[in-house]
């Protein structure tokens, strides 16, 4: 079981302030989940292969190339501002 004087230096720790109320709360559901580690714990897993990954890792990234785009008046039509011939984008820094 935890004690209050490990609740409240775990909450300490956190920065969180703890009423009374809440900390009779929080040490009875933290001894809970430290019993149920010390239950998996016990558990056998020399058998089981070690998870890496959760999903099937596949490649997103598509080959680096170079394509040069000529049409300048289609790709600035797109843009959603323009200032002559370049893509004008908000001020980054305050001058």
């Amino acid at each position: 079981m935890v004690t209050k004087e490990q609740l409240h230096h775990i909450a300490t720790l956190a920065r969180l302030a703890l009423s009374e109320k809440e900390i009779v709360a929080f040490q009875s559901q933290i001894s809970d989940i430290l019993d149920f580690v010390h239950v998996l714990e016990t558990i056998d897993t020399t058998a089981v292969e070690p998870l890496h990954q959760v999903g099937e890792q596949t490649s997103v990234m598509r080959d680096d190339r170079v394509v040069l785009n000529e049409d300048r008046e289609l790709l600035l039509s797109s843009a959603p501002d323009r200032a002559g011939d370049y893509i004008q984008t908000p001020a980054v820094f305050d001058t």
